[in-house]
């Protein structure tokens, strides 16, 4: 994800905003410039090219494969080649939770470079049986000689996986288009503060325009000395971490940052410090008190006014949002988030897949960026997938979901309650291949079923990002380990509804186990790409398959449901109504 296409997907996502009192003057603003001269930079920028390694060698032929058995992920044996099937690159195929197998002889020695691996999920490379370092992008240091074995373990926690492509980098190259991308993207963050200041100055827009066709050091230096005063938050995200809310925001600038209080939004009095850590700041919702507004200053920036979100929860009617599967698709998500301001929901569930690449901070960044556009008016529970684990198949923990995304147990895994409502939420990817039998979990699922407050509840949800049951994958029916796991307690829990993703499209199926119905909803269209329409899997039969982008929206009203799920133009692509039995 560059730069580039966060600022698309913020000018995007004004046309779904609301207008703010004439009387509010933030210093940032997501409404595109009107002026010409920032219509231009805004052109110039898109035509902007991101960075690409100048030299690169691909290594696509003459490579061996075969499916690994019975492997977890540091209990296995390089497989019996034998059995191998003589293959070249790319190769992609339908085979859940396998890890798979590529060896290829090194030809010409190869002397300080990088190996360039793109695999799903993940990859573990290693020569003459040695594993070899990783870097932080999933590229690998390598120095060969003629005759050497290079081997190449893909972890695939996905439906569909395998090697795509394997590249070789000089190492003066590679550190060189590490250089040109860091400035890019330094580049990148300079306009978009340019383009969305509410009032630049004319020597700010012009050194911005010099800088978009003159990345350099000395330009990007220029840049930030003009806007030095004045850092770029995002809008606050709302989150539960261990029990209490907090409203996180991101900045362009670490530091100090100051928020104001009160109940006249015109006069905000009361004065609280927040100091970031690592440009991410954390403030507990408790200590605005009653206060019914707040905005955030930060050196000469000053937010909008926000509204302070009332938590205590309601006995009457409420709506929740449901969706999984963003998935780097910052547009489209966006613009979904963008509509959430017109709704009084009381939640957001996000099911898993949060972006594309968990190895990479950016992506969690414009992840942050999206969920502010729900001015932090309701609070986000936030479920991992395989694809938020990306570049940590040493170790298979999530660090930057860890980093920027706060949950109800400090776990991957949690419960929460709101008014008739229990949810359960499932990580089986702290595993490989995926399950429960690394952690806790199944033992935690079958207490928290037990509990007070499950037992009183009247509708019972599990979330998780795999689902038990997808037809709209061909050769994908679901994962079985999930199956096995919720097959046994779907009756004897009461679980009314199962929330997932992993498939990027929408689906719904209604099932009874013994006298206990079950509805199953695959919310994966988000803002991922979508699963190419044609031929799906002849079983399950699912009640309804929808290739669209979405969000879903629940409304519960005592012992019914209403469901109604949209496509991004808001047009009703189903609705249902669950009535408890």
């Amino acid at each position: 994800m560059d730069f580039k296409r966060v600022i698309v997907l913020l000018l995007l996502a004004a046309f779904g905003c609301r207008q703010q009192d004439p009387i509010i003057s933030p210093t940032y603003t997501i409404f595109p410039p009107q002026d010409s001269a920032r219509l231009t930079l805004a052109e110039k920028w898109k035509a902007a090219k991101t960075p690409t390694p100048a030299i690169t060698q691909p290594i696509d032929q003459g490579w061996r494969y075969v499916a690994g058995i019975n492997e977890s992920l540091t209990d296995f044996e390089f497989p019996e080649w034998e059995r191998a099937e003589a293959l070249d690159l790319p190769h992609r195929i339908t085979l859940p939770n396998t890890a798979m197998w590529y060896q290829r002889p090194v030809f010409d020695a190869i002397d300080s470079s990088v190996l360039e691996v793109n695999a799903d999920d993940g990859a573990q490379v290693f020569l003459n049986g040695q594993k070899l370092e990783r870097l932080i992008d999933d590229r690998f240091y390598l120095t060969a000689t003629a005759g050497d074995m290079l081997t190449i373990r893909v972890l695939n926690n996905a439906m569909a996986g395998g090697l795509r492509t394997v590249k070789l980098l000089p190492l003066a190259n590679y550190r060189d288009y590490k250089n040109q991308l860091a400035l890019f993207r330094k580049a990148g963050a300079a306009v978009d503060q340019v383009l969305r200041l509410s009032k630049p100055s004319a020597k700010a827009v012009e050194a911005a325009s010099l800088l978009v066709e003159h990345p350099t050091i000395e330009n990007i230096t220029r840049v930030e000395a003009l806007l030095s005063a004045y850092p770029m938050p995002s809008d606050p995200v709302l989150l539960n971490n261990k029990g209490r809310f907090e409203l996180n925001w991101l900045s362009s600038g670490n530091g100090q940052a100051t928020i104001f209080a009160g109940n006249d939004p015109t006069n905000l009095t009361t004065e609280f410090i927040v100091t970031a850590k690592q440009q991410l700041f954390r403030f507990p919702l408790e200590q605005l008190g009653n206060a019914s507004f707040y905005r955030i200053r930060q050196l000469d920036t000053w937010t909008q006014v926000y509204e302070v979100p009332k938590m205590e929860q309601t006995a009457g009617p409420f709506s929740f949002t449901l969706w999984a599967d963003s998935q780097g698709g910052w547009n489209t998500f966006s613009k979904l988030m963008s509509y959430t301001n017109e709704y009084d929901d009381k939640f957001s569930l996000g099911a898993g897949d949060l972006v594309a690449n968990g190895s990479d901070s950016v992506q969690w960044k414009s992840l942050l960026t999206s969920l502010g556009l729900a001015n932090g008016r309701f609070p986000f529970y936030l479920v991992p997938g395989n694809h938020d684990y990306d570049g940590y198949y040493d170790d298979l923990k999530p660090k930057n979901f860890n980093q920027y995304i706060t949950t109800p147990s400090g776990k991957n895994y949690f419960s929460w309650q709101y008014s008739n409502c229990a949810f359960i939420a499932l990580d089986p990817n702290e595993a490989f291949p995926i399950g429960f039998d690394a952690s806790d979990q199944k033992q935690w699922l079958l207490s928290e079923t037990e509990s007070p407050e499950w037992k009183s509840a009247t509708w019972h949800f599990v979330v998780l990002h795999q689902p038990p049951l997808s037809q709209g994958w061909p050769g994908y029916h679901g994962d079985e380990v999930v199956r096995e796991l919720l097959d046994s307690v779907y009756e004897s829990a009461d679980i009314d509804f199962v929330v997932a993703g992993h498939t990027h499209d929408y689906e719904r199926l209604t099932r009874n186990y013994g006298n206990q119905q079950v509805n199953f909803l695959v919310v994966g269209g988000a803002g991922g790409g979508l699963e190419p329409e044609g031929e799906m899997s002849e079983e399950p039969v699912m009640d309804t398959v929808i290739r669209k982008h979405h969000l879903a929206r629940m409304f519960v009203h005592g012992d019914s449901i209403h469901l109604e799920v949209k496509d991004p133009d808001q047009d009703i692509i189903d609705q249902f109504d669950f009535i408890k039995q």
